[in-house]
C-alpha cells in the first residue's frame, strides 16, 4: 500500500511539474525552446549539437598551439567553439548578464565529465580568473567561479578564489587588439598566500578564451609565485 502511495505521489508530482511547465515554461538557454520534463538549462537537441571542441581528446590542439610560447602549461581545453550570434554566445550571455549562475556549474560538470573520461585530470586546485570587486558587486557572482565549482565536483579537487586577486579594474577587452588586450590586463592581478601554490597542479579557468591575454596575465602571476604545474580550461574558445 505504501509503495503504491509513493508511486501515485511521484506521478502526481511529475504531472504537476508538467502542468506548471505549460503555464510557466522553462526554456533552453541556448535556443529558447521549451525544455522537456527532466531537462535543465539546455535541451537535448542542443546538448547533442552544440559546437564541442573535443580538445580533451587532442593533445597539441589548436587552443594549446595558440598559447604556445607565452607561458608554460601542460594542457588547455575548452568545451565549445564560440560562434558570434550563435547558441554558445546565448549561453554565455545568460551566464554573465541574465543572473544564471547555476548554468556555469552545469557547464563545468559537462566539461569535467568529458575531461575525466579522456585525459589525465590529477589537479590539486582550480583557480577561477577573478572579477574586480566592483564588477563582482554589480553582477553578484563570478561566472568563472561557478564554472570552476562544476568542474571541481566532477574532478574532485578544491576551488580556491582567494589566491589570485584582481587588484585593479580594467576596461572591457571587446574590440581591442592582442597588444591592447595584453596592455589592458598587465599588472592587474596579484597573488595572496603563494605558499599554497608550491608543487601543485593548478587548473586555471575562465569563461572565454579569445586572444588569451587575460589567461596569460593570470598564468604569469601564478608561475612567478610558486613552483607549479599549470593547465587551462574555459567554457568557450573564439
Amino acid at each position: 500500500m505504501v509503495k503504491e502511495q509513493k508511486k501515485l505521489f511521484s506521478q502526481l508530482k511529475q504531472l504537476g511539474a508538467e502542468v506548471l511547465q505549460i503555464i510557466y515554461p522553462n526554456v533552453c538557454l541556448a535556443c529558447g525552446n521549451a525544455l522537456s520534463w527532466g531537462q535543465e538549462y539546455i535541451c537535448l537537441a542542443c546538448l547533442q549539437n552544440l559546437p564541442y571542441t573535443r580538445y580533451w581528446e587532442i593533445e597539441d590542439n589548436p587552443m594549446e598551439m595558440h598559447l604556445w610560447g607565452r607561458f608554460k602549461f601542460e594542457r588547455a581545453v575548452a568545451l565549445f567553439h564560440f560562434e558570434k550570434s550563435g547558441k554558445v554566445q546565448n549561453l554565455l550571455h545568460e551566464l554573465k548578464y541574465r543572473n544564471q549562475p547555476q548554468l556555469g556549474v552545469f557547464l563545468g560538470k559537462l566539461l569535467g565529465r568529458k575531461m575525466k573520461e579522456n585525459m589525465p585530470c590529477q589537479y590539486d586546485t582550480i583557480i577561477p580568473v577573478p572579477l574586480h570587486p566592483q564588477r563582482m558587486l554589480e553582477r553578484g557572482y563570478n561566472q568563472a567561479k561557478m564554472f570552476a565549482l562544476g568542474l571541481s565536483e566532477v574532478l574532485e579537487c578544491e576551488v580556491a578564489e582567494d589566491i589570485l586577486i584582481r587588484s585593479k579594474a580594467s576596461p572591457t577587452q571587446t574590440k581591442k587588439t592582442l597588444f591592447e588586450r595584453l596592455d589592458n590586463v598587465a599588472n592587474i592581478f596579484e597573488i595572496k598566500d603563494s605558499a599554497r601554490l608550491n608543487d601543485k597542479h593548478i587548473l586555471l579557468v575562465d569563461d572565454v578564451l579569445t586572444t588569451g591575454a587575460t589567461i596569460e596575465s593570470c598564468a604569469n602571476e601564478l608561475i612567478k609565485a610558486g613552483t607549479i604545474r599549470l593547465s587551462i580550461a574555459t567554457i568557450a574558445v573564439a
